[in-house]
């Protein structure tokens, strides 16, 4: 990402020649690419974890009891919920 930023700022300054500028948007491409794949792989990835907490049971006590949770109109201290 740093590369990237660099590249952006060379080529904003307009002072490379036109072919170390072709050269830097290039490379640039190529970053921006691998950065876009890096980042759907990890969302995928925190889909996945989503999925697998949604598909797994808490582990809480308090999750397995309604008993354990404080009403919806009690005015608890948030310091005292059981998670």
């Amino acid at each position: 990402m740093e590369r990237l930023n660099q590249i952006v700022s060379i080529l904003e300054q307009e002072s490379a020649d036109l072919e170390k500028s072709l050269e830097l948007y290039q490379e640039g491409l190529r970053l921006a690419a691998l950065c876009r794949k890096q980042l759907e792989t990890m969302q995928n990835e925190l889909i996945q974890l989503e999925k697998t907490d949604l598909d797994e049971p808490a582990s809480h006590p308090s999750c397995h009891n309604p008993e354990n949770l404080p009403d919806a109109d009690s005015e608890q201290n948030m310091d005292s919920i059981p998670f």
